[in-house]
């Protein structure tokens, strides 16, 4: 089968939906890291993107997208914590009253 491409001389064209040069939608990544964080497995995130988008997107690239933040998360398990931690206890208790004959909170 021929097909008959026309060529852009200038180099102006830009693609709206992936931009020149990228790799993934954008977007994507995130939505990798949110089925990660949850404990999904590569191929469950696999098989889920799939199943949403019709995207074929393989193990091995959502391996990468989560080793990219890897660091960051180790970073973060190491990081050096305060001593003290002040907290605040809130309890409260609601009872219905009547006054003058009229039933509030």
């Amino acid at each position: 089968m021929e097909l008959a491409i026309p060529r852009e001389r200038q180099g102006t064209f830009e693609p709206v939906l992936v931009p020149k040069h990228q790799r993934r939608l954008s977007g994507l990544d995130e939505k990798i890291l949110a089925l990660y964080a949850r404990r999904m497995s590569t191929r469950d995130i696999s098989l889920q993107l799939e199943e949403l988008y019709g995207a074929q997107i393989s193990p091995t690239i959502i391996s990468e997208v989560t080793d990219g933040v890897s660091e960051e998360v180790k970073a973060w398990q190491r990081r050096t914590l305060d001593e003290l931690y002040p907290i605040v206890y809130l309890d409260a208790l609601y009872v219905n009253i009547k006054v003058a004959g009229r039933v509030s909170s």
